[in-house]
Parts: structure tokens; C-alpha cells; sequence
């Protein structure tokens, strides 16, 4: 790898990580053995302020009793069963700890997934995660499971099964409706070098048609996907990373992350949430340089168009980025904007790309 790539490289990677960078665990957990087979699913889209504050500011003595006065305390104020789990959600990302160390395999001592175990040492690995969400939101009478499969980690490379972590996650059912869950601690890093954790809203009541870009069940029908995809496709599947969620971005062509491409010009649609413009930057792979290429963008409601016209035949890297405006509530003066990536795709343009000659030579 020469300077240039290297430099191209180490930017990416730290971006990823100070966006929303994610540690994915490297932990087994079995497949319940009876689960029922998914119905329907929705997205909620509650304002969850104050369950949020509510659940965050649980006494010292409350939380330290019995599970069931807990999680009582929890959901009193919670209007319905999603808002019981946005409770439980939130205590459990905001009392228990992620062990980076077990994660990374410097401590060998894993965290027990016990429940109750979880519950007392407070620290865990993603599978405790999801059986403490678990056996709280049975305690609130509200039907839930954890979901074992595989997940794409910050060290994950498109197309290489190899770098799939395990992990485990969660659904729950209101009112015949699933929803998925997933507690997964995101960190990043302070100046002084240490973490600091957030939670991931966006990975709360996410929809399956995102959740399948990163998180690939064991079972199947946990997809929750009218037709699920194979486990090769999603190994293949575009390079997602933290804002893709938050903004709400499905790709509605283009699933892969490697497109060839015959032609010069490029079309590709998604769907992405209000107030949000879609843009693009392309990189030439051979030295990691930002190339000159035509971007045009155009949105009809949630669906987003962009086309881009590359200089020349050859390997290039596809940037798909937002841009949110950032107006003051009471002025609607314009303060600012954000600009974040949200996929990457390696496109290889013309009849023989550097890389379209390398495969042909493999075969």
C-alpha cells in the first residue's frame, strides 16, 4: 500500500470512528429453540424525551432492589409497550458496562450472559445485553427474544465472510407487530485516549430494510424481510456506516458494494429521511485522490436520485454523503450544515478496469 492510499485509508478509518464508530463484540450465543415466526413489523417514531430522562434518572435505591420493583419503576410513566422497551433500552445502555477488554480479547475472563449476573456486575458482552433486555421486558409482560447471527464491525471488509463478528440482538411484539432492537455501545475516543460510550438511537425500533445492511440473523425469518437475503449477499452488501442509520437511508439500486459499470455515468436511488440531501464524492483508488467527476442530485419527497459522470475508465472509490441544514428554531435563520458519508461503493468503470483484468486473470 503506498502514502497516499495509506493516508486515504487512515482518514476513512478515523472518520468511521468519530461519526460513529462501533465495537462489535466477538461472542457466541445460541438460538432460542422455539421462537415463533415473524409477523409484520413497523418503525416507531415516538418522541422518546421523556421516557428517556425518566429512565436515566432512576434512583441508586430503586435500582439496586429486586428486578420486577426495577423495571415497575421503569415503566410507570410508559403510555404503551414500546415506550416500556425505549425504558428498559435506555437504563440498560446507561448502567451496564460493554467490556471492550473480553471484546478485544485482552481479558480472557468473558462477562457471564447471565441475566442476573449481568444485573449485579453490571458489565457484559452483547449477548448480556440482549438476555437482561430480555427477561425485563418479560417482567413487564411485554413478549421479547435475542436474535444470534452475525454483524459488521468497524474492521469488516466488504466481501470477506472472515471479518463477520458474532453478535446478538433483540425483537419484541405489540400488538402482533415486531420491532427490532439492537444495544450495541458505540464508542469514541476522548483526547486524553479514553472512550467514551453512546447509545444508538437509530438502532432503536430500526427498520428490517436497514438493520439487514449490518446485522444478518442465524435464522432466517428473523430477518423480517419479505424476501430475505442470502448470507452471500449480505457479505457483499454496500459499506454502511454510522449515519446511513441515523438518516434513515435505504438503497433502493445498487445493494452491493462493488458495481460494474460499462458506461461512464452512474444512476443510483435511494431513500433517506426528511431534510436531508444526498451528494457524492469520488476517489481514484490507484493514488486516493479526489477526482473532478459531475454529481447531480435530485429528490422527489423521501427518494433520492444521484448520478455521477466519472473522467475516465478505471477503479474508483464512491462516496454517498449528507448534507443536513442546520436552521435556528425560532428565526429559521441558517446556521450551519453537516456533511457526513453515509456508504461507499468500489465502482469499476469501462470494459477492462484494472480490477475487471485482475478478476478475468483469476478465473
Amino acid at each position: 500500500m503506498n502514502i497516499s492510499s495509506f493516508s486515504r485509508t487512515f482518514a476513512r478509518a478515523s472518520r468511521i470512528i468519530a461519526v460513529f464508530a462501533v465495537n462489535w463484540c466477538l461472542v457466541h450465543f445460541s438460538a432460542q429453540a422455539s421462537a415463533p415466526l415473524p409477523s409484520t413489523t413497523r418503525t416507531a417514531t415516538n418522541n422518546y424525551t421523556a421516557i428517556d430522562k425518566h429512565a436515566q434518572g432512576v434512583p441508586q435505591h430503586i435500582a439496586l432492589q429486586s428486578l420486577p420493583k426495577l423495571v415497575a419503576y421503569l415503566t410507570k410513566p410508559a403510555a404503551n409497550d414500546i415506550e416500556k422497551a425505549r425504558a428498559i433500552a435506555r437504563w440498560i445502555t446507561s448502567n451496564v458496562n460493554y467490556d471492550f477488554d473480553a471484546a478485544a480479547g485482552t481479558n480472557k475472563h468473558l462477562p457471564s450472559d447471565n441475566p442476573d449476573s449481568v444485573l449485579v456486575t453490571r458489565r457484559a458482552l452483547a449477548s448480556g445485553f440482549a438476555n437482561l433486555f430480555v427477561k425485563m421486558m418479560h417482567t413487564a409482560s411485554v413478549e421479547a427474544f435475542a436474535i444470534s447471527g452475525v454483524q459488521k464491525g468497524v474492521n469488516f471488509t466488504p466481501g470477506n465472510a472472515s471479518s463477520l463478528k458474532r453478535h446478538t440482538w433483540n425483537a419484541f411484539r405489540t400488538d402482533g407487530k415486531w420491532y427490532l432492537v439492537d444495544l450495541p455501545v458505540y464508542k469514541e475516543v476522548e483526547t486524553d485516549g479514553s472512550y467514551k460510550l453512546m447509545y444508538a438511537d437509530a438502532f432503536f425500533c430500526i427498520r428490517p430494510e436497514q438493520m439487514i445492511y449490518t446485522n444478518f440473523p442465524d435464522d432466517k425469518y428473523w430477518q423480517l424481510l419479505g424476501e430475505p437475503i442470502s448470507r452471500e449477499q449480505f457479505t457483499n452488501g454496500v459499506q454502511c456506516f454510522g449515519a446511513f442509520y441515523g438518516y434513515q437511508v435505504t438503497a433502493l439500486t445498487h445493494q452491493l458494494y462493488r458495481i460494474n459499470s460499462k458506461e461512464r455515468v452512474l444512476h443510483l436511488s435511494f431513500e433517506a429521511a426528511h431534510g436531508v440531501n444526498l451528494g457524492a464524492r469520488v476517489y481514484a483508488e490507484r493514488d486516493a485522490k479526489e477526482q473532478h467527476a459531475q454529481v447531480k442530485c435530485t429528490r422527489e419527497g423521501r427518494k433520492h436520485y444521484v448520478s455521477i459522470r466519472f473522467p475516465a475508465d478505471g477503479d474508483y472509490t464512491l462516496e454517498i454523503t449528507a448534507t443536513e441544514y442546520i436552521k435556528d428554531r425560532s428565526t429559521t435563520e441558517l446556521l450551519g450544515c453537516s456533511v457526513k458519508t453515509l456508504a461507499e461503493y468500489t465502482v469499476l468503470v469501462g470494459e477492462k478496469s484494472k480490477n475487471m483484468a485482475h478478476l478475468d486473470a483469476k478465473k
